[in-house]
Parts: structure tokens; sequence; C-alpha cells
């Protein structure tokens, strides 16, 4: 009934429309990825339960710092990166975000999503991991093992994942069981 309305030439044209567009939506290597069902996919965050001392403590202001971002793939499903790894109780919470701490490790995360802060050029990835208290290795990633995989800045880096370097604005990929395309860069929010 509604085809009659509208002239076939258009509809012939929508269809290649639809047509020639499907193929490239579908294979967009940056496609959707789910949050893994169960703890393991969404570890706590932890800080050096030890206290400030066994960490040389931080004390400032938690927004700052190099910033890396980390985004972690187990099984193709996303891993949690949470907020407030590193970061001491006695913390100021606003909707979620960190906003002040007593102190603080020299890697730290203020808010769920991957953004890594950082106290001082040189640190590697295997720090991070160290301060969240998580596992990290050619064969393991938190509780998941299996061959580990890393990127940096969309570049697989070859070698221990715990050696890896981060630099200041970095996009770093950490996958096992799979391939998820890994990401090449971050937008990160301007420091206020």
């Amino acid at each position: 009934m509604y085809a009659t309305l509208v002239p076939a030439g258009l509809l012939q044209t929508i269809a290649v429309w639809l047509a020639l567009a499907a193929p490239a939506a579908a294979q967009s290597p940056f496609e959707p990825v789910p949050i893994g069902p169960g703890a393991q996919y969404q570890p706590p965050a932890r800080w050096p339960l030890a206290g400030a001392a066994a960490f040389r403590g931080i004390h400032g202001d938690v927004r700052s710092g190099i910033r890396v971002h980390l985004e972690l793939f187990a099984d193709r499903l996303v891993v949690v990166v949470p907020g407030g790894i590193g970061v001491s109780g006695g913390r100021t919470t606003r909707y979620g975000f960190v906003t002040a701490a007593l102190w603080h490790a020299p890697a730290w995360t203020t808010e769920a999503g991957g953004v890594i802060h950082l106290a001082r050029p040189g640190m590697r990835l295997g720090d991070v991991f160290s301060v969240w208290g998580e596992a990290l290795g050619r064969d393991r990633l938190l509780t998941f093992t299996g061959r580990v995989r890393t990127f940096v800045n969309g570049t697989e880096v070859a070698g221990d994942p715990a050696a890896v370097e981060l630099r200041d604005r970095d996009q770093v990929v950490v996958e096992v069981g799979g391939y998820v395309p890994p990401h090449p860069s971050f937008t990160f929010t301007p420091l206020s």
C-alpha cells in the first residue's frame, strides 16, 4: 500500500544505499564490547592495605599526574578498571569520583573507566598492577590465564606486559583469551 506512494526509483536508491551501508557497519573494527558477567570482570579497587608508608604515600591533588588510559579484555569481554585503586581511606567521593584523599600511591585511579594517574615518568604497567594488588604477566591477567597481549597506542608490544613503560596520554590495551581490535588513542578530559 505505501510502496505506491513512493516513486520506484527512490525505493531502488534507498535499497542500494542500505546495501552499501550494511557491510561497512558490520565491518567496523570498533564494535561495542560488553562487560563480562561475574565478579572477575568487575574486580574491586584496592588501596595499599599496609598504609601510606608501604607505598611511599603521596599527599597531594588526586587529579594531577601523568595520565594513561588502560583497557582490559578477557575472553573478548570488558574487564572494568575500577576507581579508587591506590587511594587511601578517608577519601572524599562525589558522584562516584574520588575528589580528595589523605594520600595516594604512585599509581592511582579516581573513577571507573581506566584512566590511571602516575606520580612520575618511567613507571611501568607492572607498577600499576602491583599497587592494585592484581596479577599481570605473560600468561596471566587478573584471574584469567592464557597468552596475554599488550598494545600501546594501537601497536602490539612484545614481551612481558608488566615491563611496558607508560608515557603521558598512552592508550594501553591488555587482552587475554581472544582478540578485540585495540583503540589507538583516547580522549582525555582536561584537568581542572
